[in-house]
């Protein structure tokens, strides 16, 4: 029993902090406990997963670098723990950061390898929700027929699975490809559909779906429009605090 309180402990620091970073906001500082705890304990898969939850709150801080270590810390203490799937969840994480910077050809192979492993694991929705981040970086090269591919399939998958949130990220970044294409028409109406079946799963999206928008409405020469999504975007990332 007494080998099981400071697990115990480190658990419900973990489900504390993490609650409040679902939301967007909190700290880190019980996570940070939790961290001491399992590594006294010499737990590495509990190590890694709360080294990838405190990644992931600086990542929402816009603490990239941060958020970099921690991820690469995570997937190197996943791999010593014989975690496949944990050691390829940290590397979507990274590669997911790199897309952003505009790193493609680094995230492009790490997002490749990362999801080579979790479909061999059976780990789909993970795949999936790599992929996505694979279809950004095609797109970001150019490749937007590629892009587009892969991003009508995973659709597809996200509404198997339920994961309504993932399927309008899936269609943001489909809705920028179609107006890369010269199809803003299309983007706006693939975003509407999108939104319509998310419900209240958009609210954390709001400022991707907002850009997303005003790219689309800004190629069709509606710029006042334009404007008030790309506005009401940035309110919604302040509200959010990203």
């Amino acid at each position: 029993r007494a080998a099981d309180e400071p697990a115990a402990l480190a658990e419900a620091l973990v489900a504390a902090d993490s609650a409040q970073l679902s939301m967007g906001g909190g700290s880190t500082e019980r996570l940070r406990e939790a961290l001491a705890i399992y590594q006294s304990l010499g737990d590495l898969s509990s190590e890694g997963m709360v080294s990838g939850n405190i990644g992931c709150a600086a990542y929402l801080a816009g603490r990239w670098d941060e958020a970099l270590d921690w991820f690469a810390r995570d997937r190197e203490i996943r791999q010593r723990a014989g975690s496949t799937v944990g050691a390829a969840t940290a590397a979507s994480n990274i590669g997911e950061i790199l897309v952003k910077r505009g790193e493609l050809e680094e995230a492009e192979a790490l997002l490749r390898e990362a999801v080579r492993a979790m479909r061999a694991t059976g780990y789909n929705d993970g795949a999936a929700y790599t992929e996505l981040q694979l279809a950004r970086a095609l797109l970001g090269r150019g490749a937007l027929i590629d892009a587009v591919s892969l991003l009508d399939r995973i659709s597809g998958e996200f509404a198997a699975f339920g994961q309504s949130a993932s399927a309008l990220e899936a269609a943001v970044v489909g809705a920028l490809a179609r107006t890369a294409q010269g199809n803003p028409s299309a983007a706006l109406e693939l975003l509407d559909q999108a939104a319509a079946r998310a419900g209240g799963a958009t609210a954390m999206l709001a400022p991707q779906v907002a850009e997303a928008r005003g790219r689309a409405l800004a190629a069709l020469g509606d710029t006042a429009a334009a404007a008030r999504e790309i506005d009401g975007g940035i309110a919604a990332a302040r509200r959010l605090g990203m």
